[in-house]
């Protein structure tokens, strides 16, 4: 019985032994074991170190050492003799992806020398120094780039290393969508979608949706190119016909239906439970000394309704307001909102908005804007003279004319094919625009613009404010404290 435990004792050592390798890492000795034990005593000279499989410890250049290292468990003793008497080229490990679209790409970049702590390293795409932790597509043209990274050491090791990827300019359109059924939009796999949920935040990579709640999408491609803002509302179900032509009161869920007229009297809550759906060809009169509040859900989605009278709708505390081909003759504002959203709108008068978390203008002239506090705004197709925003995550003007745009407030700003008179951007805003005339632009507080492609008769920057422009036609330029770069 002694003679087979010790043949499998043996058979052990034999089928698992322990393999040493090392490497030099900023003038440290990486040593890696591969074996049994969970601990080994690792002998190196004078000293005894323990380890559970990598151990790192000092090492000076031209130290040779012998290295014992002796298993906890099993006793098993193997050695290796380390020199450190070669001084190799920098270890570059470069990730960059394969397609980039028209915003900032982040690179991964590690770049290890054996002796020096930080190696000396350059970056540059088409051969023009380039920051090594990002791709910046504003100044690229054509499709085919190569990222270069060039790592040199103390002895004069250089190291290269190259990456192609491919640059796409343009961003996807609306992919086609399939009703399966009433209750279920299916889209194509390709381009991926980006969903910007009311109640879920931002979610990747869906093409399946159940009309339960309405959907704020944008498609985007494989290199983050964001297509055109689009609106999917809920099925409203389990709707009453709403029994009277006077409404006081919304106890239930209900639609109202055409063709016909209806009339608030006085301030008529949609509670945050109840939806109520507009039919077609339906006239709602608001009077002056009425309001509709709506926190719940309010849809106008069919066409031909009208809202008359000199009253007003407020959208507030996570409501949803969504019109489509509506001619509105009453004021609508909204403070707290989940979701505004005005499509074809016959509306032509001033908007102010707060603390709504997304609005969606398209093909709606305004008279003027005013958004503060908001999350995410998408302004398409629309002749909005007076635009001022404050205090929101991101906005997007995309085929829109405006008088004035003023931007405040750490606001992320793209703008596209969009012609704008003023624009005053402040208070470390950032401000892209793409394909678009502007007449004046004031850059101030630490902001940033970026052009590509456009045509701009005067900027002016202060403030320790940048600008970088790229195929673009500038008529004057005035900068105190400032950065300017142009390519």
């Amino acid at each position: 019985m002694r003679w087979l435990v010790l043949a499998a004792i043996l058979a052990g050592a034999l089928l698992f032994p322990i393999k040493l390798s090392y490497e030099f890492v900023s003038s440290n000795l990486v040593l890696k074991i591969e074996g049994k034990d969970g601990l080994y005593d690792v002998r190196i000279g004078d000293e005894t170190y323990e380890s559970t499989g990598t151990l790192i410890v000092p090492w000076k250049k031209g130290r040779i050492e012998k290295v014992t290292v002796i298993g906890k468990e099993s006793g098993e003793t193997a050695e290796i003799l380390v020199k450190g008497v070669k001084d190799e080229a920098p270890r570059v490990y470069l990730e960059v992806p394969k397609l980039v679209g028209m915003k900032e790409t982040k690179v991964k970049l590690r770049v290890v020398d054996d002796w020096d702590e930080s190696p000396k390293v350059r970056c540059f795409v088409d051969e023009v120094e380039s920051p090594c932790d990002r791709i910046d597509p504003l100044f690229l043209d054509g499709e085919k780039h190569v990222f270069e990274v060039r790592a040199k050491d103390s002895f004069g090791n250089t190291t290269v290393a190259l990456s192609n990827f491919t640059l796409d300019s343009t961003p996807p359109g609306i992919p086609r969508m399939n009703m399966s059924s009433p209750e279920m939009v299916i889209f194509p796999d390709s381009p991926t979608l980006k969903f910007l949920l009311p109640d879920l935040g931002t979610i990747d990579g869906v093409n399946i949706l159940k009309r339960d709640k309405t959907y704020v999408l944008r498609a985007v491609d494989e290199a983050g190119n964001p297509g055109t803002v689009f609106v999917i509302p809920s099925i409203l179900k389990d709707l009453t016909p709403f029994p009277i032509k006077a409404i006081t009161s919304i106890q239930s869920n209900y639609i109202l239906l055409g063709p016909g007229s209806y009339s608030v009297i006085g301030k008529v809550l949609v509670p945050q439970s109840r939806s109520v759906m507009l039919g077609k060809n339906v006239t709602v009169n608001v009077p002056p000394t009425s309001e509709l509040i709506v926190k719940g859900t309010l849809h106008s989605l069919e066409g031909g309704t009208s809202f008359i009278g000199g009253g007003g709708i407020t959208l507030m505390d996570g409501g949803e307001l969504l019109m489509r081909n509506v001619n509105v003759g009453i004021g609508i504002s909204a403070g707290g909102g989940k979701l505004l959203y005005m499509e074809k709108v016959d509306y032509g008068k001033d908007l102010e908005i707060s603390r709504t978390d997304f609005v969606v203008i398209n093909e709606t002239d305004l008279e003027s804007l005013e958004c503060e506090g908001c999350g995410q705004i998408y302004l398409m197709n629309s002749r909005i003279p007076k635009i001022n925003v404050r205090n929101i995550s991101s906005l997007s003007l995309e085929s829109v004319e405006a008088s004035s745009l003023n931007v405040s407030g750490f606001v992320r700003v793209t703008i596209r094919n969009s012609t704008v008179t003023n624009l005053s951007v402040d208070t470390f805003s950032r401000v892209e625009v793409f394909s678009s005339k502007i007449g004046e632009i004031f850059v101030d507080a630490g902001s940033r613009l970026r052009l590509r492609d456009c045509g701009v008769d005067r900027v002016t920057l202060q403030w320790f404010s940048k600008m970088e422009t790229h195929s673009s036609t500038i008529g004057k330029i005035e900068e105190k404290n400032s950065e300017v770069i142009e390519r």
